[in-house]
């Protein structure tokens, strides 16, 4: 009687050790998925806002810049350089480093992707958008793309100058041969077209 007794509660305990076990690690799972570590290659930095802000790091949602940001390292021009760089921008971002460079208006931008937390890089030059950029043996800085600016964004009356340009249609457009782009007499024109993402100077090749 004894004997069954104690093997009762040795297997009474048993089955409370194991339920433990199981809760534990269901607990220890999910905290480790709150900070952000859960083994799938997220950035650590605790949990996501609605944005995809990470909040532990510091990170809010700022809905004047449209962009999460640390409120306490960028100034007004900083946010003013952050607000150009992520204007032809479809996806949620985060400003990692804002750099400002000798001169006016030029920046170095550092951004991530909120969604698979890909890390990009955008310039500013004179307060737009450029890329690709190079110096040249006369030490001056050639822009090969110009991206277009929300102000630029359906503009209804552009000048007549005749500065042909190729506006370089976005992803929405779906082209069956190259070059997917079209020549525009100038930037302004080009930039009108909403499904424009960017141009290069001169008419687009053949």
């Amino acid at each position: 009687m004894k004997k069954m007794l104690i093997l009762i509660i040795v297997a009474i305990l048993a089955v409370i050790f194991v339920i433990g076990a199981v809760i534990c690690n269901y607990y220890s799972r999910q905290n480790s998925r709150e900070d952000g570590n859960g083994g799938n290659g997220e950035v650590i930095g605790g949990q996501e806002d609605s944005h995809g802000c990470l909040t532990g790091a510091g990170y809010s949602w700022n809905e004047s810049v449209g962009v999460c940001i640390r409120e306490w390292e960028l100034d007004s021009e900083d946010r003013r350089a952050a607000e150009i760089a992520i204007a032809p921008l479809s996806y949620y971002v985060t400003v990692i480093e804002v750099n400002k460079k000798e001169c006016g208006g030029c920046y170095n931008i550092k951004l991530q992707r909120n969604d698979n937390r890909e890390i990009m890089e955008m310039n500013l030059k004179n307060w737009a958008i450029s890329s690709d950029t190079n110096e040249g043996s006369d030490n001056n800085t050639y822009t090969d793309k110009t991206y277009c600016t929300a102000d630029q964004r359906g503009a209804e009356i552009c000048t007549m100058e005749y500065a042909p340009v190729c506006g370089w249609f976005d992803e929405s457009i779906k082209c069956i041969k190259y070059p997917c782009a079209q020549t525009y007499s100038n930037a302004c024109a080009a930039c009108s077209n909403e499904n424009v993402a960017y141009w290069t100077g001169g008419e687009c090749p053949k």
